[in-house]
């Protein structure tokens, strides 16, 4: 299985169009061509046939970064399939994006694809536009995405619901996911999971039979967006539990003593952005990786 990381940012990229925090502002001037992506995830077996995860709005820059992942003639594009961990916008307007005449297969869970059924009637617009395959997962349940090469196995690692769902009777669970995925020549694996609300048992034990784990390292802080960006939210109450703290990412990671960790969807306002930063030494003297855009594994 060939694994590449197209892109490693949560909502806004980095720098954020939005905001000048001094994280923001040092990117700006220290690296103005250096862009990073929202984050996604492209997997294959065989370098032709590629599968997505999630569809980010700067998607189709993402693609135009990856030679791999170009159309080998007019309208083909060798991107098969799009799998949703959630139905954030950041993660799921990329499909409006990819609309040209398109053919791929979506897959998500109930909630997820109910929601982009009405309140963002993604499935109703592109109907007109591309031939989009849409199919349900259910958390638990393995399903092979390509027939006797890749098993997908959907893990339950949230329960937070977009803002834009005003439905208050929707109580579905499954929400938020993250993936197992096992190559089944090779039998190695790996798990995305880039938002997660909550350390729980089912997660650890996918983990513990990974070789590669992508980590939500969304905050670093839980009152991190407060004290950078004066913004009342904290981190637990935008789905994440941030890294540092009692009990928390780092101490999960280290208890569990996973072979290859590597943090994507992290936010501009997290510290370990900066190398010169003691929080990215923090990380980085643990051995866990910061991931990076353009950043390939083969397992």
């Amino acid at each position: 299985m060939f694994v590449k990381l197209l892109g490693t940012i949560a909502g806004g990229g980095y720098p954020q169009w939005n905001c000048a925090c001094k994280r923001c502002k040092k990117a700006r001037r220290t690296e103005p061509n250096k862009i990073r992506y929202h984050a996604c995830l492209a997997i294959s077996v065989d370098k032709h046939n590629w599968h997505l995860l999630n569809a980010p709005p700067d998607i189709a820059q993402q693609i135009e970064a990856h030679k791999e992942l170009h159309p080998n003639f007019s309208r083909n594009s060798p991107i098969k399939s799009i799998l949703l961990t959630d139905a954030e916008l950041d993660h799921t307007i990329g499909l409006l994006v990819l609309r040209e005449n398109s053919k791929f297969r979506i897959f998500g869970t109930k909630s997820v694809l109910k929601a982009l059924s009405h309140s963002f009637p993604v499935r109703q617009i592109l109907s007109s536009y591309a031939r989009l395959d849409f199919h349900e997962v259910n958390v638990g349940q393995s399903f092979e995405l390509e027939p006797n090469k890749l098993e997908v196995t959907p893990i339950k690692s949230g329960n937070k619901k977009p803002r834009y769902i005003n439905d208050s009777n929707t109580n579905n669970n499954d929400w938020v996911i993250a993936y197992h995925i096992k190559d089944l020549q090779s039998q190695k694996s790996i798990v995305y999971a880039p938002a997660i609300e909550i350390w729980d048992k089912q997660i650890k034990s996918h983990l513990a039979q990974t070789e590669y784990a992508f980590i939500d390292g969304t905050f670093w802080s839980d009152d991190e967006m407060l004290d950078t960006c004066n913004i009342a939210k904290n981190a637990s109450a935008m789905g994440h539990v941030p890294l540092n703290g009692i009990g928390n990412t780092l101490h999960q990671i280290k208890e569990m003593n996973l072979p290859k960790t590597i943090l994507v969807h992290i936010n501009n306002t997290n510290p370990i952005l900066d190398s010169s930063s003691m929080e990215y030494k923090n990380i980085t003297d643990q051995g866990i990786e910061i991931g990076s855009e353009g950043m390939e594994i083969e397992l």
